[in-house]
């Protein structure tokens, strides 16, 4: 059946997954969601806003319990949803409004109108919920992996055990922050992963991460501040440095180096952040962080209590980061690998937690 399948042309396979895909949902309702008040203005992004303008972007999906019909969300809850989103939108009309990009020398803006709303689709599934609010892989090829706490600490100490007998030239740190030996750890099983059959040893390895600078200004910015306020992070390593036995000690090093230089120095380098993106990106060796576990995730109560799953999409080129919603103090790691990737990283990633028991 599948060889015969293969055998389709491509255009056949993709209209065969539509039809698939419009079997399995339903669509309930569509519609538009207007700031309850109306704002016109224009809104000029700053050098903090722009490195964010893309290529990449993620969408964060919140599983919720809810043991009822979709007649009764659509007469219940589906009203309440709507009034709140409008609400929302009038203190934060931006959202509503649309990114312009006119040519250079121009710079991009939020043009804000009193036509501005956003989409509201409302869709029946028939897909297993409680699959899709698993941490295990999914038919979409995300990959959650979730690190209890214990194994973080278990990283840690291997860490700076071995940097202790091993180097004498780097300055050991007397404490290692779970996102820095979690981030190292991921990076590097990747690397041995997706290049372990690579031959271009030399070639450079990027990981790429922001800040939040608001507390680190002289002068502090208000709470209510909307905008971005990030400083943009990243560490380098040759491919030979982080497939070798050592990888993950010298992935922990790189990275402890960037957040300590980012605490000296916040917006280094601004100016050349965009550029300097787009060449990590283009090279095809960069591993972007989304997501955070200060974002506390599983507190978002939307009226259905606490969220079963809270899932991120993203590239290839990126891992998410949440708090774990199952047991305190842990991680929850995303991850998008290609099917033939999947089996040997859970190998490499449990070969190293063993070597940190060791």
């Amino acid at each position: 059946m599948l060889a015969s399948q293969d055998r389709f042309p491509s255009f056949f396979r993709k209209y065969h997954r539509i039809m698939v895909v419009l079997k399995e949902h339903k669509l309930v309702e569509k519609l538009q969601v207007a700031p309850a008040g109306r704002t016109t203005t224009s809104l000029p992004l700053t050098f903090l806003d722009l490195p964010l303008a893309g290529p990449i972007y993620v969408r964060r999906q919140f599983f919720y319990h809810f043991p009822h019909s979709t007649l009764h969300f659509c007469e219940t809850t589906l009203p309440s949803l709507k009034t709140s989103l409008s609400h929302t939108l009038q203190h934060f009309y931006p959202l509503a409004g649309n990114l312009l990009c006119p040519p250079p020398p121009h710079k991009p803006f939020i043009r804000c109108t009193d036509d501005d709303s956003v989409t509201l689709t409302i869709i029946e599934s028939k897909h297993d919920f409680n699959h899709l609010s698993s941490n295990h892989p999914k038919s979409l090829k995300d990959l959650d992996h979730l690190v209890p706490k214990d194994d973080i600490e278990g990283l840690k100490r291997w860490v700076l055990n071995r940097w202790k007998k091993n180097d004498q030239e780097f300055n050991t740190p007397r404490y290692l922050s779970k996102f820095v030996v979690t981030c190292a750890f991921v990076w590097a099983c990747l690397v041995k992963t997706r290049c372990r059959d690579d031959e271009e040893h030399d070639k450079e390895e990027y990981f790429r991460f922001a800040a939040d600078c608001r507390d680190r200004l002289e002068d502090p910015v208000p709470e209510t501040y909307f905008g971005n306020c990030l400083t943009l992070c990243y560490a380098m390593l040759k491919r030979k440095d982080l497939k070798g036995e050592s990888g993950f000690a010298n992935a922990v090093k790189v990275i402890e180096r960037a957040v300590t230089d980012m605490k000296s120095e916040l917006f280094k380098d601004a100016e050349n952040w965009r550029e300097s993106f787009k060449k990590m990106f283009v090279s095809g060796s960069i591993l972007l962080v989304t997501g955070s576990p200060k974002f506390t995730v599983y507190e978002t109560d939307f009226g259905f209590g606490r969220p079963t799953k809270v899932e991120m999409a993203h590239s290839f080129k990126g891992m998410s980061l949440a708090e774990s919603g199952y047991k305190e103090g842990g991680l929850e790691v995303g991850l998008v690998c290609r099917s033939n990737e999947f089996e040997y990283l859970i190998s490499v990633i449990q070969q190293g937690i063993e070597a940190s028991r060791s």
